[in-house]
Parts: structure tokens; sequence; C-alpha cells
């Protein structure tokens, strides 16, 4: 007599060989069963819910190094010249927000970035360029990365921001760096950190590179052309006048007198 097989034990069994619990096992004792069950699912198509429980399965498997290098060259070229939709991006990108890379992964993404020799088109440097522009010009963006440079610890100080800091050292003034004085300034400007500030003395100094500010003596006979220097331009005006206003003196210091050992200023 047959022994009749209940329908869900067929699907279960085939359900575990997929998810990965027999196929481990018989991985581990025969490389090929491994081979055979990869030839026989190669471009078969599975229902989500079969797809979900592979993903669900694989989530805690440790992979060995050996299986980890056959994953990565047999995904080489696989994307290559693939366009994946906006929904894929947008995870693509959640999936790697806080993700946080060993020293080593760093070092062979650089190495490998290094080796790439990626040639744009004018048509997508002039799109490139375009984008870039939008977004630094989005008054949003402006605010948001205010906010996010006033809360930094420890902000950049550059080799003439030093030098004078060494030169009030020696005039034993005491001092504070990249200062938000609350109430000072009004929006958007609310956030910027002044230089170097002597609160007791209300005294706000600007160390301002000769490029990047439009120093009139080195650029006697020309306007900026560049929106970021336009702005930078624009802000320093709208903050000094603010400043002066409140009661403020504010000191300018350019960086071809720092290059020219010309620090001398009265405080």
């Amino acid at each position: 007599m047959t022994k009749k097989i209940d329908p869900m034990t067929i699907k279960t069994i085939t359900e575990n060989i997929f998810t990965g619990e027999v196929h481990i096992r018989y991985s581990q004792k025969s490389k090929e069963f491994s081979d055979r069950m990869s030839q026989i699912n190669k471009g078969r198509n599975y229902s989500e819910e079969t797809k979900k429980h592979m993903r669900e399965s694989h989530k805690d498997i440790p992979l060995s190094e050996e299986h980890k290098k056959s994953l990565s060259k047999a995904m080489i070229g696989k994307n290559k010249g693939k366009i994946h939709s906006e929904e894929t991006r947008r995870k693509q990108s959640k999936s790697h927000i806080g993700l946080i890379k060993s020293e080593e992964t760093i070092r062979k993404l650089k190495e490998a970035r290094k080796k790439q020799k990626i040639i744009h088109s004018e048509e997508t440097r002039r799109k490139i360029s375009e984008t870039n522009k939008k977004i630094m010009n989005n008054e949003n963006f402006k605010e948001e990365c205010r906010i996010r440079r006033a809360k930094q610890k420890d902000t950049f100080k550059s080799k003439p921001e030093i030098e004078v800091q060494k030169y009030l050292m020696k005039q034993e003034i005491s001092f504070e760096t990249h200062k938000i004085i609350k109430g000072l300034l009004s929006p958007p400007y609310q956030y910027h950190q002044w230089d170097i500030v002597l609160e007791d003395k209300k005294i706000l100094i600007e160390v301002q590179g000769c490029r990047w500010h439009w120093c009139k003596i080195c650029n006697p006979n020309s306007n900026p052309i560049d929106h970021r220097i336009l702005d930078n331009v624009k802000r320093d005006k709208i903050i000094f006048e603010e400043a002066q206003n409140k009661g403020w003196k504010v000191i300018e210091i350019w960086e071809h007198t720092i290059k020219n050992s010309e620090i001398k200023f009265k405080i």
C-alpha cells in the first residue's frame, strides 16, 4: 500500500532547501550537491514569498572568506551599464547611511578609485555642474550646512588663522576661536562662526582668504564670477555691518598680509 504524502510536507522540504537549512547541511558534506542545485536553480523565477524566505534565512549565516571572494568574482561586470530604477537607487542610498567601513575597506576603495579612469563627456560634465549649482544655491541646503557647521566640535583652522592666533598669544591676548555669538546676527547668518572672538573687548577678527573673499589688492581690476565667491562677498558685507551696528569692532586680516609677515593691528 502506497503511503499518502501530505502536500505541506513536500512544500516544507522544498522551501527548506532554498531557505538554507538543508542546503547548508549538504553543502558542508558534498560540493557536488551544491553545484547541482546551483545549476538546477539557474534562471528560475521565484515567487516574492520564496525570495523573502531566502533573504531571511541568509541574514545571520557567516560566510567564509572563500565564499565572499567567489561571490565578489561572480558579481564583476553584472551591473555594468545597468540603469537602476529610482526606487532601487533610493534603497541603495538608504542602506549605506551610517555604514562604518573598516580601515582595510577604506584603503581598498581608495586604491580601486585610483585605478578607475572615468572620462565624462561634455554633456555629462555640464549636467553635473548644473546639478551642483542648483544644490549649492538652494536656501534650504545652505541653512542645513550652517546648522551642521554650528554643531561641529572641532572646526578646521587654516594656516593664516593659526598664524594670527600665534601672534595674539605672543601679545598675551586671550581669545576664542570659531564662536557663534547668539543674537548678534539675523537669519540666515545667525549661525555664522567668527574666526577669532575677543568677547571682553567686543572685537571680532575674520581671517580672509584673498581668493575666496576677493581681496581688492590681489584682484584690483576684476570682479568675481564664481557664485561661491559672490556669496562670500555678499555675506561678509552684511554680517560686518550688522555686527558694527550692534557695537562690535570687526577687524579683517587678509591672507597676503600674513604671507608677507605684516600681522599688525590695534586691539
